[in-house]
Formats: C-alpha cells, sequence, structure tokens
C-alpha cells in the first residue's frame, strides 16, 4: 500500500496531531497514521521531545530515506537538507499545523505525499506474478 493511501485510511483512524507518530491518546501525525493503517506499531515515547525515529516508516516505505531536495515546496533553510521522512513531518507539523508558508491543509499534504511516492504498479505486478501458478505443459 502506498504511504499516501495509508495515511487516509489512517486518518480515518486517528485525529491528526502534530509532533508524534502516536501520541497515546488517539492522534498521531501523518507518517503514525500510515503505519497504524499498516499495523506498524510506533512508540509515543520521545526523548526530551526530541525527533521520533523513522526507522519503522523507512522500513514499510524504503523511498522516505532518498533526500527530498528535489522536491522541496517550502522555503524553510533545513528543508533541502532533509530524507522525506523527516520532511514529510516538517510539513505536516510546520505547514498543515503551524504557520509556515506555504500554509498547507492536510488534504494539500496528502496530495503532496502522492505527488513524490514512487508508483506501485511494477512492485505490484512482480507480486502478481510470483503469486500465479507456474504454468505446466504437457509432456
Amino acid at each position: 500500500m502506498k504511504l499516501s493511501e495509508a495515511a487516509r485510511l489512517g486518518f480515518m483512524l486517528v485525529k491528526p496531531v502534530p509532533y508524534r507518530q502516536d501520541n497515546g491518546h488517539g492522534g498521531a501525525c501523518g507518517i503514525g497514521a500510515a503505519l497504524k493503517a499498516v499495523s506498524v506499531p510506533v512508540s509515543h515515547f520521545s526523548v526530551g521531545g526530541g525527533f521520533e525515529s523513522f526507522d519503522a516508516a523507512m522500513a514499510t516505505w524504503p523511498w522516505l530515506a532518498q533526500p527530498s531536495y528535489e522536491k522541496s515546496i517550502c522555503a524553510c533553510s533545513s528543508s533541502p537538507l532533509l530524507c522525506f521522512a523527516s520532511y514529510l513531518a516538517h510539513l505536516f507539523d510546520f505547514h498543515v499545523f503551524g504557520c509556515g508558508e506555504p500554509c498547507l491543509t492536510l488534504e494539500d499534504w496528502l496530495a503532496y505525499v502522492e505527488s513524490v511516492e514512487p508508483p506501485e504498479a511494477a512492485a505490484e505486478s512482480n507480486a502478481q506474478q510470483s503469486l500465479a501458478p507456474e504454468s505446466v505443459h504437457a509432456a
């Protein structure tokens, strides 16, 4: 399942909140909501209010580890240096819930995620081929 699809589904399960993949009270950020939708557990504990680990998200959607600089939509000074996981969290926390420019709605954020994530058609096609029974040739 694509990250954008998982996030949409996840927001049917949790309330969108900034800064936490799981706030322990039924709320999650965009990446946390997506992880919940695909049943990947996340911790709601973050040492000293620091950044949460994106290991589970990057294991689920490996493209999140790639640099985001070519597809940056904000002018924040650090955003071109971030991997997609951190950049999507930044957009969610500061441009959906904060006052950063551009100001984004949740739907804008989801549309951005959809615009940058890789297509799954090739992966799905390969998975379907591996599940198909092999042809049996008559002797």
